[in-house]
C-alpha cells in the first residue's frame, strides 16, 4: 500500500481510541490477507516451475486443492 493511499484510508477514522482501534484492525487485516496472497503466490509459482505437485502445495498451505485452485483463479494464475 502506497503511503499516500494509506494517509487517505486513515483520514476516513476519528482520532478517538475507538477510531484508532478499528484503524489498526483493518490494518492487521490487510495485512493478514496480503500475507496470505503472497504465501499462495509463491506456491503457485513453485507449482508452474515444477518443484510443488498441486497436492503438496494445497497440503503446504493449509488449503483443499479446490480451495487453492480457486485463489489462484482470483489472483490471475491457472494450476
Amino acid at each position: 500500500m502506497k503511503i499516500e493511499v494509506f494517509k487517505r484510508e486513515v483520514s476516513k477514522f476519528k482520532t478517538t481510541r475507538r477510531g484508532v482501534k478499528n484503524m489498526c484492525k483493518e490494518l492487521e487485516e490487510y495485512v493478514k490477507e496480503s500475507e496470505k496472497k503472497v504465501k499462495i503466490l509463491t506456491y503457485i509459482n513453485l507449482i508452474e516451475k515444477g518443484a510443488l505437485n498441486v497436492d503438496e502445495a494445497a497440503r503446504y498451505a493449509d488449503m483443499s486443492v479446490k480451495e487453492l485452485k480457486k485463489e489462484a483463479k482470483r489472483l490471475g494464475a491457472s494450476l
